[in-house]
């Protein structure tokens, strides 16, 4: 099956079908809060720093469609979203415009979105099949700021034409950091990365890791509706865990993304030491109602993350990334048999 017709499938069934499962631990995660604030809600300043770049809060339109014939519609939209909110928007696999250069239009939004902060995406098992050139020829083409290389083998063994050689995956991330000159960012799609993982990625080059943890979007769900196996659907390390163990002890900055779905998993997941968040899913499905609809949506969770701040009084990110936080159930589970104190998150 061509890659376009997949990425169609793709999109078609996400947004026709219940294709999220599990618990992202959010649930676990309690931000104390503050009776007195001390706070004035209208002055919680929401601006964050990541990789070199402010931007007015943190969320990224995380990557969802291109390389077919809807998707051009679609990336229009995200795209002017994301300049208006001034957030970070992350393209689609691009592995269709490598295959076939004629559907290079389906990304082309540089033109109405010329400030926008824009990521590019390949797959860490076709990166073998490229020159530098083809990575200069993307990067000239599309106008990317950084490159996302996303880490799917649950997806890919479940896929029917998933690639399952991940044998010479790291030698093929240093060589992509070493070779295209712009941040290299390494994604997860669903799963989430250990921080084991996330050291060597770091040690390979990677300027941040995007857990995409487990609680959200499934994509062997997903696989599941197209004849693909579905008893990994519920594989993985939950969002908020994979958060706390990357960002514990690495410099590396770290996305928080797999079932965020409001202003205060938003909130929680900068108190748990993201340096950014990613939301994907319940973007698109605004998108798809159009601009009205999506820019709502995004002024809705703005102001989510406002009033979690002004609860827990925090006046910006640099004191929300030091809120007191209660951790509790499987996600306290998890981290203490780590070494790490959930204790620490409470009495800061």
């Amino acid at each position: 099956m061509k890659t376009e017709t997949r990425k169609a499938d793709h999109l078609n069934i996400c947004l026709k079908n219940n294709v999220e499962i599990g618990s992202a631990g959010f649930s676990d995660v309690i931000l104390l809060h503050n009776a007195l604030s001390g706070v004035d809600l209208n002055k919680a300043e929401t601006e964050v720093r990541f990789l070199n770049k402010k931007f007015s809060f943190p969320l990224m339109i995380s990557s969802m469609t291109g390389g077919h014939n809807r998707s051009y519609k679609i990336n229009t939209v995200l795209a002017e979203a994301a300049e208006k909110f001034n957030i970070p928007f992350a393209l689609g696999s691009q592995r269709a415009m490598l295959e076939n250069r004629k559907s290079v239009s389906t990304y082309r939004i540089r033109h109405l979105a010329p400030d926008v902060f824009l990521i590019g995406n390949l797959g860490v098992t076709n990166l073998s099949e490229y020159k530098k050139s083809d990575f200069e020829w993307l990067i000239n083409e599309t106008g990317i700021d950084a490159l996302c290389i996303h880490l799917n083998p649950v997806q890919e063994a479940c896929q029917l034409e998933g690639n399952t050689d991940f044998s010479d995956s790291m030698e093929m991330i240093e060589n992509v950091c070493r070779d295209v000159g712009i941040p290299v960012i390494a994604k997860e799609v669903g799963n989430g990365i250990s921080q084991f993982v996330a050291k060597k990625l770091e040690d390979a080059g990677i300027e941040a890791v995007d857990v995409a943890g487990f609680g959200g979007t499934s994509w062997p769900l997903v696989e599941s509706y197209r004849k693909g196996l579905s008893s990994f659907s519920e594989w993985g390390i939950p969002t908020a865990v994979s958060v706390i163990l990357c960002s514990h002890e690495l410099d590396v900055s770290v996305v928080s993304s797999g079932g965020v779905r409001s202003g205060i998993d938003i909130a929680k997941s900068m108190a748990l030491g993201a340096d950014m968040t990613g939301m994907a899913l319940p973007i698109l499905k605004q998108a798809m109602k159009g601009r009205k609809s999506l820019f709502e949506f995004m002024e809705q969770k703005k102001k989510e993350l406002k009033i979690a701040m002004f609860a827990t009084g925090c006046k910006n990110m640099k004191e929300l990334a030091k809120a007191r936080v209660i951790i509790t159930g499987r996600t306290r589970e998890w981290i203490e048999l780590y070494g790490i104190s959930t204790e620490s998150y409470a009495k800061r």
